[in-house]
């Protein structure tokens, strides 16, 4: 596991995005990463920001738009949350958060989209 700390710096995780996400308990990430940021509304749930101390990567890990503050009672309880989004300057973000959870699934925005793909039957439409 790569040396990491959790900062509630906003300056480090400016111009991230989204690279891919986890699969993972709420719990576990508490239990590893410690309580999430407060969040006051809009898209977010819970977030943290991750930084690795030997390369200086950063990574947020976070929901979006699946809990309550977004969907209100049809949302999820911030606890019930088991897919995470993945945001970085790069995918050395990636990396990072798997190297802190080596048996959790991490995979990328593309991985995800073929996922989603395969499911709703839509490989064949685009392969034509």
């Amino acid at each position: 596991m790569k040396q990491f700390k959790i900062t509630k710096n906003f300056d480090y995780i400016n111009g991230t995005h989204l690279q891919g996400h986890i699969n993972i308990s709420f719990a576990e990430l508490v239990k590893i990463l410690g309580n999430p940021q407060e969040k006051n509304g809009e898209k977010v749930d819970a977030e943290w920001y991750v930084l690795s101390l030997d390369s200086k990567t950063t990574a947020t890990v976070y929901n979006y738009k699946t809990g309550k503050n977004y969907l209100g009672d049809d949302g999820l309880e911030t606890k019930d949350i088991i897919e995470w989004n993945i945001g970085g300057h790069s995918r050395d973000a990636l990396k990072l958060i798997q190297s802190i959870f080596p048996d959790a699934r991490v995979v990328t925005m593309e991985e995800r989209m073929a996922e989603i793909s395969k499911r709703l039957g839509l490989e064949r439409m685009i392969s034509r």
